[in-house]
């Protein structure tokens, strides 16, 4: 497994997941992101200097041949696992912060999934009534 293998799959797995709460919420999350910016921030930074501590003392260890070599310097991590922490975080703020919207998220759903259930090479039948 080459080095650079670790954060490519971390963005295949948290990219989409991200990718489609922008999608679907983008502008419930403008409109809150005085909220979710600064709580991705506070709780990525605790978390990586936790995480930190953890690899510092041993009681984590990485594979130094599955890592590329970067290190961030002030809580001594690998980039590549600060990538996963940060990801998280952010799926998880972003989907706290859009479940505050949860029946706006639901009526967009629906019409989503109403969309793509409609085939349109077959032609609507007029409903009678």
């Amino acid at each position: 497994m080459n080095a650079t293998n670790y954060v490519v799959l971390v963005l295949v797995w948290a990219g989409p997941v991200i990718l489609i709460q922008w999608l679907i919420g983008l502008d419930l999350l403008l409109r809150r992101w005085k909220v979710w910016i600064p709580s991705i921030v506070a709780v990525s930074a605790f978390m990586l200097f936790v995480d930190g501590t953890a690899i510092t003392g041993r009681s984590r260890i990485l594979n130094p041949t599955q890592t590329t070599g970067g290190m961030l310097p002030i809580v001594n991590m690998p980039v590549e696992q600060a990538v996963l922490v940060i990801a998280l975080v952010t799926m998880c703020v972003q989907g706290m912060v859009l479940m505050m919207y949860n029946e706006v998220l639901l009526a967009r759903v629906q019409r989503l999934f109403a969309v793509f259930k409609r085939n349109p090479r077959r032609p609507r039948r007029p409903t009678q009534g």
